[in-house]
């Protein structure tokens, strides 16, 4: 038993002292500030990730669909008749 607690309290000093309190109490009003700007932060840059990552979705929608009309408009050219009655083609 004394050996299995010496293990566990070993395993507990190895950790960093950063690790055990990731998130300690702000000291004053200047550290809650900064805890408060830092958080703010980590929350505005993950917003902008997400926001380029959906851009870059729609970019790619756009490209598909731009090159899909692109199509059809030129399945359209072939098939319309010219003023004399022959179908028009496009040198």
């Amino acid at each position: 038993m004394a050996v299995a607690l010496l293990a566990i309290l070993g395993v507990y000093e190895s950790i960093p002292v950063t690790e055990r309190r990731a998130n300690p109490p702000p000291a004053n009003e200047t550290t809650k500030a900064v805890h408060d700007l830092q958080t703010f932060q980590q929350r505005a840059a993950d917003q902008l990730k997400a926001l380029q990552q959906t851009v870059s979705s729609d970019e790619a929608e756009i490209r598909r669909l731009s090159e899909e009309v692109t199509a059809l408009a030129g399945k359209l050219e072939e098939g319309q008749p010219n003023f004399d009655g022959r179908k028009f083609r496009s040198t």
